[in-house]
């Protein structure tokens, strides 16, 4: 995750060549769901040890005991870049014996998911929870010893990305380490003698810092309202927005406070990597014809040339489809939804998001007004011509 991830949402309706008036609006959220535990700092690691806990008290990177009930959600981006492949494991003990606990989700390397244009580690897990077609899913035994609950290769100069849910009825704690060992025994005693070397970046008054916290939600639920017959006004929501530096300013501040962070890192979710967005688009057509709505997502990044660090490729839901997105700052808008309502009525198009790690920021979403093509035409059946398009456009791009 190079780039903090700042998403505004807004709407634009179709406009003669004249000046539009420009309303900018706060976006109607709130935080909701699980505890959620984001990693990501350090995110290059140099060598074995462990990468995040909060199991104990220790001045070693200032981590302290704060157990978990429930459910919690869990997201980490790490790269490995020490001079040898180690074993990336996920630990976890509870404080009683024999508890059971479920264990839902995935997680990939980039030797597993080749970069590239609607695809790589971070988008094939983005996708697996916007789909449900999870990796793993499992109950598993916890007790009050250290166990890995997943472990992975984890090659020199790769890539890991994943999300999981982990639910129990007793409290327990989450380690995640590197280690040259693969067996569990020998990765956990290796592992969690010490931190694993790696770049720290902490907050500053001109960085954001990277995150290793724990925080009370995992979801954010949004609201936009479109009514037609806007005629000479573009409407726009902020999303995914921060204000900590001057050019900010004017941005509306969606990030959460932690309620555990291991002091060398950030407390804010800067970002929201890992967090699922749940947007209702509702439009309502007040007018006495079919009205037609373009759903196009943008990158405020627009450059003459591509550059790798500026590209959003993550998938976004519309409605229940899939749609691979990938903008960059040549190629900077994407149609992924057209959407009919007809005249008097009003629709109700369900969005989500899981920011994905390596992506850009500040995208925008816009809704473009227009008359109707045909008034049969169907909105999956947009969405379906939309998916070939794009499926088309990634075979020629490769």
């Amino acid at each position: 995750m190079k780039f903090l991830v700042t998403l505004l949402f807004f709407t634009l309706f179709h406009l003669p060549k004249t000046s539009a008036q420009v309303t900018t609006n706060d976006l109607n959220f709130d935080f909701v769901g699980n505890s959620f535990i984001e990693s990501n700092s350090p995110e290059v690691i140099q060598g074995a040890g462990y990468i995040f806990r909060h199991d104990i008290h220790s001045q070693d990177r200032g981590t302290h005991d704060s157990p978990l009930l429930g459910c919690t959600d869990l997201y980490f981006f790490h790269i490995n870049k020490s001079n040898y492949d180690l074993h990336f494991h996920l630990v976890l003990k509870s404080k009683k014996s024999s508890t059971n606990a479920s264990f839902v989700g995935s997680s990939y390397t980039n030797a597993e998911k080749l970069l590239g244009k609607n695809q790589g580690q971070s988008y094939g897990v983005a996708s697996d929870w916007l789909t449900g077609k999870y990796n793993n899913n499992k109950t598993i035994s916890l007790n009050t010893e250290y166990q890995s609950i997943l472990i992975k290769e984890f090659p020199k100069n790769s890539m890991i990305d994943g999300r999981f849910k982990i639910c129990s009825s007793e409290q327990y704690y989450i380690s995640i380490i590197a280690s040259h060992y693969e067996d569990s025994k020998l990765a956990i005693g290796e592992g969690l003698a010490q931190s694993a070397k790696g770049i720290i970046m902490p907050v500053t008054p001109n960085t954001y810092g990277r995150v290793a916290a724990i925080f009370n939600r995992s979801k954010i639920n949004g609201k936009i309202e479109i009514k037609s017959g806007l005629v000479n006004q573009k409407k726009k929501w902020h999303f995914n927005t921060i204000s900590k530096f001057d050019e900010d300013r004017d941005l509306q501040d969606q990030t959460m406070q932690c309620i555990y962070n291991i002091s060398d890192s950030s407390c804010q979710s800067n970002g929201n990597y890992g967090r699922v967005y749940d947007l209702s688009l509702e439009i309502k057509n007040n007018l006495n014809v079919c009205k037609s709505y373009d759903v196009i997502f943008e990158s405020n990044l627009k450059r003459d040339v591509d550059i790798p660090s500026f590209t959003w490729n993550c998938p976004i839901l519309v409605n229940n489809k899939l749609v691979p997105t990938y903008n960059t700052p040549t190629k900077p808008s994407q149609l992924i939804a057209t959407i009919n309502i007809m005249a008097k009525s009003e629709r109700n198009i369900p969005i989500k998001i899981i920011p994905c790690g390596l992506i850009t920021a500040k995208q925008n979403l816009q809704i473009e007004e227009k008359s109707c093509e045909t008034k049969e035409k169907a909105f999956n059946d947009n969405i379906k011509n939309i998916l070939e398009k794009n499926e088309l456009s990634s075979e020629e791009s490769n």
